[in-house]
């Protein structure tokens, strides 16, 4: 659980700091807190395969977002 709060994270962290805005980071987490809560309530098994995929695609965006994060500081 702590790895995958850590990805979280990776992604989030920079998306805060470029968007200068929390609201939509807030909004995110509760949509994907609903779709773990309904897929708890309804044992589906689709969600789990959403998981599967969305965490390369955090560590991707994460590492993007940084990338530009740093090369903008760079900049000036």
């Amino acid at each position: 659980q702590l790895f995958y709060t850590f990805l979280w994270g990776v992604m989030f962290a920079p998306l805060a700091i470029r968007m200068n805005n929390i609201w939509p980071l807030i909004i995110g987490h509760w949509l994907y807190d609903y779709v773990q809560f309904i897929t708890v309530i309804t044992q589906k098994a689709e969600a789990v395969q959403f998981d599967l995929w969305l965490y390369p695609v955090e560590i991707v965006i994460g590492v993007i977002l940084s990338f530009q994060l740093w090369r903008d500081r760079e900049r000036g």
